[in-house]
């Protein structure tokens, strides 16, 4: 897994071959194929993580919840970002950074952050304005 690939890389090997994963023609043994599959899958997730990270004309809670786990920034640049943060961009958080844990551990390395929930203590605590006492 060291190295990196790209996903027209691999269309372009299986076409050579004339591996077509719809049809069942696909090497043998199996088990290296799947593998094959889920590498080219995990390189399209990342591709697209990283092309909604960079364009900042993207302002849905998906592509910022990319940029923020993907671009390295300063605890200053942190917070300027996520000021204007509400539940959609923090679920957004929160489901990619599970994503990227339970679908993608090896896309983790090539990330800024090694901790994926590092974005948790910026999350606001709700403020309770009457808090009850039983004595």
């Amino acid at each position: 897994h060291d190295t990196q690939w790209s996903v027209p890389l691999f269309e372009r090997v299986c076409q050579a071959f004339g591996w077509d994963d719809e049809k069942g023609v696909y090497p043998e043994p199996a088990w290296m194929w799947r593998e094959l599959v889920s590498r080219c899958e995990q390189e399209s997730f990342f591709a697209n993580l990283q092309d909604k990270a960079q364009d900042l004309r993207r302002t849905s809670p998906d592509a910022l919840a990319a940029r923020l786990l993907l671009t390295p920034m300063s605890a200053t640049q942190h917070k300027r970002m996520i000021d204007g943060f509400g539940e959609n961009e923090w679920n957004a958080c929160q489901h990619l950074a599970q994503v990227l844990t339970w679908r993608y551990p090896q896309l983790a390395e090539r990330l800024p952050h090694s901790d994926l929930f590092f974005w948790r203590k910026f999350v606001p605590r709700p403020i309770y304005t009457q808090v009850f006492i039983r004595l």
